[in-house]
């Protein structure tokens, strides 16, 4: 954007720098010579009286005749006394209308109707009408003529006029380097302002991948603590059953040897009948601590299924969180971007220029898809 303003702006001021094209001037003509301007011409000895039932006195005539000299009007002073009228007809007052002026100035030296066989025929009555080119001596010439060309016009040269336009040419390629200078100056803040802009942008991915690494390593670490953990339950759980595998057998073995000692005395069967009973409480209590172990088991291992499934939906928590947090920065970051586009844009696009001014509209309502989405997020994560 800012390659394709300086280039436009340098073409606006090479442009004026381009030589001041002159029409072809006649050998007559010196470039020091006073001419009516803005450019007019003279026609005079027109007859009043109607010719083929057309006033010759009327502007719209005389339009329609100098039609092809592309006259901007004409303006006619009747002299009721002769009977006659005169003209003056104006041009453009560029070069084209120069160029007209002098071809109508042509126009009647080809007819012998210039100035100078007017001139010359003065007092011989003549029924054509003459005409030239204003100068300076029809400028101040005594009557209505000559205080019309006095009151909408001055005396200028070639040279005045070529003089003018170069002044006003340095005065544009002053203004637009000025301008183009100014550009450059507020596209070098606008682009320090991006580069800030876009070393935060950077600081941001680097904290958040700093942050992805932490999360993923801290997730590993509790992954493996858990695992430890159920593994160091599951060993106990084991060395246990068999401690009281170990037990119940112990006691089953005893058993065996006490209904074997049939020949006891009466005490000594005492004993034995305490000791039986003292084996059947001890019996009964090893079976309900081993429905207790087996209850436990079923515990154990119900929690760590429990567990495994609130480990897996923290993980996929998580991992929704973290799309979402991507997605929010990824947001944040065009966001931004766009912005500082669109300020750029705004500030150096030219108002008339429809492909710029399409561009900021387009960058606008991408702006504001991108905060609307922006939005939608934030409600989602409520």
């Amino acid at each position: 954007m800012a390659m394709y303003l300086e280039s436009h702006l340098a073409n606006e001021a090479e442009q004026p720098q381009q030589e001041i094209e002159l029409p072809p001037v006649s050998e007559k003509c010196e470039k020091n010579d006073l001419y009516c301007w803005p450019w007019m011409g003279i026609v005079t000895n027109i007859i009043s009286e109607p010719v083929n039932g057309k006033a010759l006195d009327s502007s719209e005539y005389w339009l329609e005749k100098f039609g092809k000299f592309k006259p901007l009007e004409v303006q006619i002073f009747c002299d009721d006394q002769n009977k006659t009228a005169q003209a003056v007809v104006k041009f453009d007052n560029d070069w084209t209308g120069f160029k007209n002026a002098m071809e109508f100035e042509k126009s009647f030296e080809v007819d012998h109707c210039s100035k100078k066989e007017w001139k010359d025929q003065k007092g011989i009555p003549v029924s054509n009408a003459y005409g030239w080119f204003a100068r300076a001596d029809d400028y101040n010439t005594e009557g209505p003529v000559g205080e019309y060309l006095r009151k909408e016009g001055e005396l200028k040269t070639i040279s005045d006029l070529v003089q003018e336009a170069t002044q006003d040419r340095n005065k544009i390629v002053a203004t637009l380097a000025n301008e183009i200078d100014l550009k450059n100056e507020n596209l070098d803040e606008l682009q320090y302002k991006c580069n800030e802009k876009t070393m935060s942008l950077s600081r941001m991915l680097e904290e958040k991948d700093m942050l992805h690494y932490a999360f993923y390593e801290e997730t590993r670490k509790m992954q493996r603590l858990a695992r430890e953990h159920n593994r160091r339950i599951l060993d106990e759980q084991e060395m246990l059953k068999y401690e009281m595998e170990v037990k119940r057998k112990e006691l089953d073995c005893w058993s065996k040897q006490l209904n074997k000692l049939e020949a006891l005395t009466e005490r000594e069967r005492q004993k034995l009948d305490e000791e039986k009973q003292k084996n059947t409480t001890r019996n009964n209590s090893l079976q309900m601590a081993s429905m207790e172990q087996r209850k436990a088991d079923e515990n154990v291992l119900r929690l760590v299924e429990e567990q495994k499934k609130e480990k897996q939906e923290a993980l996929t928590k998580i991992l929704q969180l973290e799309r979402q947090l991507d997605a929010k920065q990824k947001l944040e970051m065009e966001i931004e971007e766009l912005k500082g586009k669109l300020q750029v844009m705004k500030y150096l696009g030219d108002e008339d220029d429809a492909a710029v001014q399409k561009k900021i509209k387009e960058m606008n309502e991408e702006l504001e898809e991108r905060v609307d989405e922006m939005a939608g997020l934030e409600d989602l994560n409520r």
